[in-house]
Protein backbone atom coordinates (compact mmCIF):
# COMPACT_ATOMS: atom_id res chain seq x y z
CA UNK A 1 0.00 0.00 0.00
CA UNK A 2 1.40 3.40 -0.98
CA UNK A 3 1.94 6.24 1.51
CA UNK A 4 -0.97 8.14 -0.07
CA UNK A 5 -3.25 5.11 0.20
CA UNK A 6 -2.19 4.61 3.85
CA UNK A 7 -2.96 8.26 4.57
CA UNK A 8 -6.39 7.93 2.97
CA UNK A 9 -7.08 4.80 4.98
CA UNK A 10 -6.01 6.55 8.19
CA UNK A 11 -8.27 9.52 7.44
CA UNK A 12 -11.28 7.77 5.94
CA UNK A 13 -11.00 4.10 6.77
CA UNK A 14 -11.13 1.12 4.43
CA UNK A 15 -12.75 1.53 0.98
CA UNK A 16 -15.62 -0.75 1.84
CA UNK A 17 -16.39 0.99 5.14
CA UNK A 18 -18.62 3.99 5.78
CA UNK A 19 -16.27 5.62 8.30
CA UNK A 20 -14.43 7.73 5.70
CA UNK A 21 -17.53 9.78 4.93
CA UNK A 22 -17.02 13.07 6.78
CA UNK A 23 -19.96 15.05 8.17
CA UNK A 24 -22.00 16.83 5.47
CA UNK A 25 -20.38 14.71 2.78
CA UNK A 26 -22.44 12.28 0.77
CA UNK A 27 -21.41 8.85 -0.40
CA UNK A 28 -23.32 6.60 -2.80
CA UNK A 29 -23.05 2.82 -2.93
CA UNK A 30 -23.48 0.95 -6.21
CA UNK A 31 -23.60 -2.73 -7.00
CA UNK A 32 -23.60 -3.84 -10.66
CA UNK A 33 -24.16 -0.21 -11.64
CA UNK A 34 -27.28 0.25 -9.48
CA UNK A 35 -27.48 2.61 -6.50
CA UNK A 36 -28.59 0.72 -3.40
CA UNK A 37 -27.55 2.87 -0.42
CA UNK A 38 -26.83 6.53 0.40
CA UNK A 39 -24.86 7.86 3.34
CA UNK A 40 -25.57 11.54 3.96
CA UNK A 41 -28.18 13.63 2.11
CA UNK A 42 -31.08 11.34 1.12
CA UNK A 43 -33.01 13.92 -0.93
CA UNK A 44 -30.68 14.41 -3.89
CA UNK A 45 -28.00 12.01 -5.11
CA UNK A 46 -26.67 13.94 -8.10
CA UNK A 47 -23.67 15.68 -6.50
CA UNK A 48 -21.86 13.16 -4.28
CA UNK A 49 -18.29 13.63 -3.11
CA UNK A 50 -17.61 9.90 -3.14
CA UNK A 51 -19.04 6.76 -4.64
CA UNK A 52 -18.35 3.13 -3.84
CA UNK A 53 -18.79 0.93 -6.89
CA UNK A 54 -18.70 -2.82 -6.30
CA UNK A 55 -16.64 -2.35 -3.13
CA UNK A 56 -14.11 0.23 -4.39
CA UNK A 57 -14.20 3.90 -3.43
CA UNK A 58 -13.71 6.79 -5.88
CA UNK A 59 -13.30 10.47 -5.12
CA UNK A 60 -15.41 12.47 -7.60
CA UNK A 61 -13.39 15.61 -6.94
CA UNK A 62 -10.39 13.99 -8.61
CA UNK A 63 -10.45 13.62 -12.44
CA UNK A 64 -7.85 10.86 -12.28
CA UNK A 65 -9.96 8.77 -9.93
CA UNK A 66 -13.04 9.38 -12.06
CA UNK A 67 -11.20 7.97 -15.07
CA UNK A 68 -10.43 4.80 -13.09
CA UNK A 69 -14.07 3.91 -12.41
CA UNK A 70 -14.51 0.52 -14.12
CA UNK A 71 -17.46 -0.57 -16.21
CA UNK A 72 -19.73 -2.56 -13.88
CA UNK A 73 -21.57 -5.71 -14.79
CA UNK A 74 -24.81 -3.86 -15.46
CA UNK A 75 -27.97 -5.69 -14.51
CA UNK A 76 -31.64 -5.00 -15.13
CA UNK A 77 -32.81 -1.90 -13.23
CA UNK A 78 -34.67 -2.76 -10.04
CA UNK A 79 -37.74 -0.52 -10.25
CA UNK A 80 -38.60 -1.40 -6.64
CA UNK A 81 -35.25 -0.25 -5.27
CA UNK A 82 -36.45 3.32 -4.70
CA UNK A 83 -33.87 4.78 -7.08
CA UNK A 84 -34.77 3.09 -10.37
CA UNK A 85 -33.09 4.25 -13.59
CA UNK A 86 -32.15 7.58 -11.95
CA UNK A 87 -29.92 5.56 -9.64
CA UNK A 88 -27.88 3.96 -12.41
CA UNK A 89 -24.21 4.95 -12.14
CA UNK A 90 -24.04 6.36 -15.67
CA UNK A 91 -27.07 8.57 -14.97
CA UNK A 92 -25.67 9.78 -11.64
CA UNK A 93 -22.29 10.67 -13.14
CA UNK A 94 -23.97 12.52 -15.99
CA UNK A 95 -26.01 14.59 -13.53
CA UNK A 96 -22.92 15.21 -11.40
CA UNK A 97 -21.26 16.62 -14.52
CA UNK A 98 -24.14 19.08 -14.86
CA UNK A 99 -23.47 20.33 -11.33
CA UNK A 100 -19.81 20.80 -12.18
CA UNK A 101 -20.84 22.64 -15.34
CA UNK A 102 -22.89 25.10 -13.28
CA UNK A 103 -19.91 25.71 -10.98
CA UNK A 104 -17.59 26.14 -13.99
CA UNK A 105 -15.47 23.20 -12.83
CA UNK A 106 -14.46 22.41 -16.37
CA UNK A 107 -11.86 19.70 -15.74
CA UNK A 108 -14.19 17.75 -13.45
CA UNK A 109 -17.14 18.25 -15.78
CA UNK A 110 -15.11 16.92 -18.72
CA UNK A 111 -13.89 13.86 -16.79
CA UNK A 112 -17.43 13.04 -15.69
CA UNK A 113 -18.78 13.51 -19.22
CA UNK A 114 -16.23 11.10 -20.66
CA UNK A 115 -16.75 8.49 -17.96
CA UNK A 116 -20.56 8.69 -17.99
CA UNK A 117 -20.61 8.38 -21.79
CA UNK A 118 -18.35 5.33 -21.64
CA UNK A 119 -20.72 3.72 -19.14
CA UNK A 120 -23.80 4.74 -21.15
CA UNK A 121 -22.51 2.75 -24.13
CA UNK A 122 -22.07 -0.30 -21.90
CA UNK A 123 -25.40 -0.05 -20.07
CA UNK A 124 -27.76 -2.06 -22.27
CA UNK A 125 -30.54 -1.80 -19.68
CA UNK A 126 -30.99 1.97 -20.00
CA UNK A 127 -32.41 3.43 -23.20
CA UNK A 128 -30.14 6.35 -24.04
CA UNK A 129 -30.93 8.45 -27.11
CA UNK A 130 -28.39 9.58 -29.70
CA UNK A 131 -28.84 13.16 -28.47
CA UNK A 132 -27.83 12.06 -24.97
CA UNK A 133 -24.51 10.86 -26.34
CA UNK A 134 -24.01 13.98 -28.47
CA UNK A 135 -23.96 16.08 -25.30
CA UNK A 136 -20.39 14.87 -24.91
CA UNK A 137 -19.64 17.20 -27.82
CA UNK A 138 -22.09 20.01 -27.08
CA UNK A 139 -21.11 20.52 -23.45
CA UNK A 140 -17.42 20.67 -24.34
CA UNK A 141 -18.26 23.35 -26.90
CA UNK A 142 -20.15 25.30 -24.25
CA UNK A 143 -17.10 25.16 -22.00
CA UNK A 144 -14.82 26.37 -24.79
CA UNK A 145 -12.97 23.03 -24.90
CA UNK A 146 -12.85 22.68 -28.68
CA UNK A 147 -10.10 20.05 -28.71
CA UNK A 148 -12.13 17.80 -26.41
CA UNK A 149 -15.22 18.44 -28.54
CA UNK A 150 -13.39 17.21 -31.65
CA UNK A 151 -12.09 14.15 -29.76
CA UNK A 152 -15.67 13.51 -28.66
CA UNK A 153 -16.93 13.74 -32.25
CA UNK A 154 -14.42 11.11 -33.40
CA UNK A 155 -15.15 8.92 -30.36
CA UNK A 156 -18.90 8.95 -31.01
CA UNK A 157 -18.39 8.37 -34.73
CA UNK A 158 -16.35 5.25 -33.93
CA UNK A 159 -19.34 4.08 -31.90
CA UNK A 160 -21.80 4.65 -34.74
CA UNK A 161 -23.15 8.05 -33.65
CA UNK A 162 -22.54 10.83 -36.14
CA UNK A 163 -22.98 14.54 -35.98
CA UNK A 164 -22.04 17.76 -37.74
CA UNK A 165 -20.40 20.75 -36.10
CA UNK A 166 -19.69 24.13 -37.67
CA UNK A 167 -15.95 24.65 -38.34
CA UNK A 168 -15.75 27.30 -35.58
CA UNK A 169 -18.71 26.75 -33.27
CA UNK A 170 -19.68 29.51 -30.86
CA UNK A 171 -18.85 29.03 -27.19
CA UNK A 172 -21.78 30.46 -25.18
CA UNK A 173 -21.10 31.95 -21.77
CA UNK A 174 -21.37 29.46 -18.95
CA UNK A 175 -23.53 31.96 -17.11
CA UNK A 176 -26.30 31.20 -19.59
CA UNK A 177 -26.61 27.77 -18.06
CA UNK A 178 -27.24 29.31 -14.61
CA UNK A 179 -30.62 30.85 -15.32
CA UNK A 180 -32.15 27.96 -13.37
CA UNK A 181 -30.19 26.27 -10.60
CA UNK A 182 -31.82 22.85 -10.60
CA UNK A 183 -30.78 19.26 -11.14
CA UNK A 184 -31.64 19.64 -14.81
CA UNK A 185 -28.89 19.37 -17.38
CA UNK A 186 -27.50 22.48 -19.09
CA UNK A 187 -29.21 23.49 -22.29
CA UNK A 188 -27.66 22.15 -25.46
CA UNK A 189 -25.94 24.40 -27.94
CA UNK A 190 -28.27 25.00 -30.86
CA UNK A 191 -26.46 24.65 -34.17
CA UNK A 192 -27.38 27.16 -36.86
CA UNK A 193 -30.18 26.15 -39.18
CA UNK A 194 -28.54 24.59 -42.18
CA UNK A 195 -29.59 25.03 -45.77
CA UNK A 196 -30.12 21.98 -47.97
CA UNK A 197 -26.76 22.60 -49.67
CA UNK A 198 -24.98 22.82 -46.28
CA UNK A 199 -26.60 19.59 -45.10
CA UNK A 200 -25.62 17.86 -48.33
CA UNK A 201 -22.01 18.98 -48.01
CA UNK A 202 -21.92 18.09 -44.29
CA UNK A 203 -23.10 14.55 -44.99
CA UNK A 204 -20.38 14.13 -47.60
CA UNK A 205 -17.77 15.41 -45.15
CA UNK A 206 -18.66 12.92 -42.40
CA UNK A 207 -19.17 9.89 -44.65
CA UNK A 208 -16.38 7.30 -44.57
CA UNK A 209 -15.67 3.68 -45.50
CA UNK A 210 -17.05 2.33 -42.21
CA UNK A 211 -20.49 3.64 -43.09
CA UNK A 212 -20.59 1.46 -46.21
CA UNK A 213 -19.98 -1.55 -43.98
CA UNK A 214 -23.27 -0.78 -42.25
CA UNK A 215 -25.10 -1.75 -45.45
CA UNK A 216 -26.17 -5.36 -45.83
CA UNK A 217 -28.34 -7.29 -48.27
CA UNK A 218 -26.82 -5.65 -51.36
CA UNK A 219 -25.61 -7.71 -54.36
CA UNK A 220 -22.25 -5.91 -54.18
CA UNK A 221 -19.07 -5.94 -52.10
CA UNK A 222 -17.38 -2.82 -50.72
CA UNK A 223 -13.96 -3.47 -52.24
CA UNK A 224 -12.92 0.14 -52.87
CA UNK A 225 -12.41 3.25 -50.76
CA UNK A 226 -14.92 6.09 -50.66
CA UNK A 227 -13.90 9.04 -52.84
CA UNK A 228 -15.39 12.51 -52.61
CA UNK A 229 -16.19 15.38 -54.92
CA UNK A 230 -16.20 18.46 -52.67
CA UNK A 231 -14.62 21.19 -54.74
CA UNK A 232 -15.98 24.75 -54.67
CA UNK A 233 -19.02 25.41 -56.87
CA UNK A 234 -19.60 21.68 -57.28
CA UNK A 235 -22.42 19.41 -56.29
CA UNK A 236 -20.77 17.43 -53.44
CA UNK A 237 -21.09 13.65 -53.46
CA UNK A 238 -19.34 10.45 -52.40
CA UNK A 239 -18.61 7.70 -54.87
CA UNK A 240 -16.93 4.32 -55.14
CA UNK A 241 -15.27 2.88 -58.22
CA UNK A 242 -16.72 -0.37 -59.60
CA UNK A 243 -14.02 -3.03 -59.86
CA UNK A 244 -13.52 -6.77 -59.51
CA UNK A 245 -16.62 -8.84 -58.91
CA UNK A 246 -18.76 -5.71 -58.74
CA UNK A 247 -18.44 -5.27 -62.53
CA UNK A 248 -20.29 -8.54 -63.14
CA UNK A 249 -22.76 -7.77 -60.35
CA UNK A 250 -23.63 -4.37 -61.84
CA UNK A 251 -24.11 -5.87 -65.29
CA UNK A 252 -26.40 -8.52 -63.80
CA UNK A 253 -28.52 -5.86 -62.09
CA UNK A 254 -28.84 -3.84 -65.32
CA UNK A 255 -29.79 -6.96 -67.25
CA UNK A 256 -32.71 -7.35 -64.81
CA UNK A 257 -33.69 -3.78 -65.65
CA UNK A 258 -33.48 -4.67 -69.34
CA UNK A 259 -36.12 -7.36 -68.77
CA UNK A 260 -38.51 -4.67 -67.49
CA UNK A 261 -37.68 -2.36 -70.38
CA UNK A 262 -38.39 -5.09 -72.96
CA UNK A 263 -41.77 -5.90 -71.38
CA UNK A 264 -42.74 -2.22 -71.30
CA UNK A 265 -41.71 -1.69 -74.92
CA UNK A 266 -44.02 -4.57 -75.87
CA UNK A 267 -46.79 -3.33 -73.58
CA UNK A 268 -46.72 0.16 -75.08
CA UNK A 269 -46.26 -1.18 -78.62
CA UNK A 270 -43.14 0.88 -79.25
CA UNK A 271 -41.64 0.26 -82.67
CA UNK A 272 -38.09 0.30 -81.37
CA UNK A 273 -35.56 -2.09 -79.90
CA UNK A 274 -33.94 -0.67 -76.78
CA UNK A 275 -31.79 -2.17 -74.04
CA UNK A 276 -28.88 -1.08 -71.88
CA UNK A 277 -25.73 -2.28 -73.69
CA UNK A 278 -24.02 -3.63 -70.56
CA UNK A 279 -20.90 -4.74 -72.45
CA UNK A 280 -20.29 -1.16 -73.64
CA UNK A 281 -20.46 0.49 -70.22
CA UNK A 282 -17.48 2.63 -69.24
CA UNK A 283 -15.95 1.57 -65.90
CA UNK A 284 -12.66 3.45 -66.15
CA UNK A 285 -12.35 7.19 -65.73
CA UNK A 286 -11.56 9.11 -68.92
CA UNK A 287 -11.64 12.75 -69.95
CA UNK A 288 -15.10 14.03 -70.78
CA UNK A 289 -16.87 10.68 -70.93
CA UNK A 290 -17.67 10.04 -67.30
CA UNK A 291 -17.73 6.47 -66.03
CA UNK A 292 -20.00 3.97 -64.31
CA UNK A 293 -19.72 4.18 -60.52
CA UNK A 294 -21.54 3.78 -57.23
CA UNK A 295 -22.89 7.00 -55.72
CA UNK A 296 -22.74 6.45 -51.97
CA UNK A 297 -25.13 8.11 -49.50
CA UNK A 298 -25.05 5.53 -46.68
CA UNK A 299 -26.01 7.83 -43.80
CA UNK A 300 -28.11 10.83 -42.92
CA UNK A 301 -26.81 13.85 -41.03
CA UNK A 302 -27.78 12.17 -37.74
CA UNK A 303 -25.86 9.00 -38.59
CA UNK A 304 -28.82 6.77 -39.42
CA UNK A 305 -28.80 4.60 -42.55
CA UNK A 306 -30.39 6.68 -45.29
CA UNK A 307 -33.50 5.71 -47.22
CA UNK A 308 -31.54 5.28 -50.46
CA UNK A 309 -27.93 4.58 -49.42
CA UNK A 310 -26.59 3.55 -52.83
CA UNK A 311 -27.17 4.09 -56.53
CA UNK A 312 -25.49 3.00 -59.74
CA UNK A 313 -24.72 5.81 -62.19
CA UNK A 314 -24.02 4.07 -65.47
CA UNK A 315 -22.99 5.29 -68.89
CA UNK A 316 -21.74 4.20 -72.27
CA UNK A 317 -19.19 6.45 -74.05
CA UNK A 318 -20.69 9.89 -74.76
CA UNK A 319 -17.97 11.34 -77.02
CA UNK A 320 -15.60 10.22 -79.70
CA UNK A 321 -11.97 11.36 -79.40
CA UNK A 322 -10.74 10.28 -82.82
CA UNK A 323 -9.90 13.91 -83.61
CA UNK A 324 -8.63 16.76 -81.49
CA UNK A 325 -12.21 17.97 -81.02
CA UNK A 326 -14.53 15.69 -78.96
CA UNK A 327 -17.50 14.65 -81.07
CA UNK A 328 -20.81 13.71 -79.38
CA UNK A 329 -21.89 10.17 -80.19
CA UNK A 330 -25.39 9.59 -81.54
CA UNK A 331 -25.92 6.19 -79.93
CA UNK A 332 -25.57 6.45 -76.15
CA UNK A 333 -27.21 5.21 -72.98
CA UNK A 334 -26.94 6.39 -69.40
CA UNK A 335 -29.01 6.44 -66.25
CA UNK A 336 -29.30 5.72 -62.57
CA UNK A 337 -30.54 2.83 -60.42
CA UNK A 338 -31.28 3.63 -56.75
CA UNK A 339 -31.45 1.06 -53.96
CA UNK A 340 -33.40 1.00 -50.72
CA UNK A 341 -31.69 0.29 -47.40
CA UNK A 342 -32.52 -3.43 -47.71
CA UNK A 343 -30.59 -3.72 -50.99
CA UNK A 344 -33.55 -3.81 -53.37
CA UNK A 345 -34.00 -1.58 -56.43
CA UNK A 346 -36.39 1.21 -55.48
CA UNK A 347 -36.31 3.42 -58.55
CA UNK A 348 -34.50 3.78 -61.84
CA UNK A 349 -34.24 6.06 -64.83
CA UNK A 350 -32.73 5.20 -68.18
CA UNK A 351 -31.99 7.63 -71.02
CA UNK A 352 -31.55 6.29 -74.58
CA UNK A 353 -30.27 8.34 -77.53
CA UNK A 354 -30.47 6.65 -80.93
CA UNK A 355 -29.54 8.64 -84.03
CA UNK A 356 -31.19 11.89 -83.02
CA UNK A 357 -34.14 10.31 -81.18
CA UNK A 358 -34.50 9.89 -77.41
CA UNK A 359 -36.50 7.75 -74.98
CA UNK A 360 -36.61 8.29 -71.24
CA UNK A 361 -37.85 5.46 -68.98
CA UNK A 362 -38.68 6.14 -65.30
CA UNK A 363 -39.35 3.34 -62.80
CA UNK A 364 -40.51 3.18 -59.18
CA UNK A 365 -41.15 0.25 -56.87
CA UNK A 366 -44.86 0.15 -56.03
CA UNK A 367 -46.28 -2.55 -53.75
CA UNK A 368 -43.02 -4.43 -54.01
CA UNK A 369 -42.92 -4.42 -57.83
CA UNK A 370 -40.77 -2.24 -60.10
CA UNK A 371 -43.17 -0.45 -62.45
CA UNK A 372 -42.81 2.01 -65.30
CA UNK A 373 -44.28 5.32 -64.04
CA UNK A 374 -43.26 7.67 -66.86
CA UNK A 375 -42.15 7.32 -70.46
CA UNK A 376 -40.97 10.29 -72.53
Amino acid sequence: MSILEKLKTALFGDNTQESYCRPNEQILYFKDGQLYKIIGNQENWYDPKYIVSDGSRYDLSDPTEISRIPVPDFGVTDVLSGYGSTGMIDYVLRMKSAKCFDRQEKELCSALLWKSTELMFENQHCVWRSDDFRRLIVWHIQMGMDTEAEKARLYLENHGIFTFLPPKPPAPSLSAAKTKTTAKEPKSTKLHKMSFAEKERAIVEITNDKHMELLSGFPFVWNQKIEKETGPRTHPFCYMRITGENVAAVKAELKKLNDHIKKDIDRHNLKVSLSIPVDKLVFSESDGNGFTKFICTPITLTGKISKNPLSIHFTTPLYSYRSDIPTPLTNTTHGEVSYSKNGEIEKAKVYFWRNGKSWFFYYNTIDGELKLTKLD
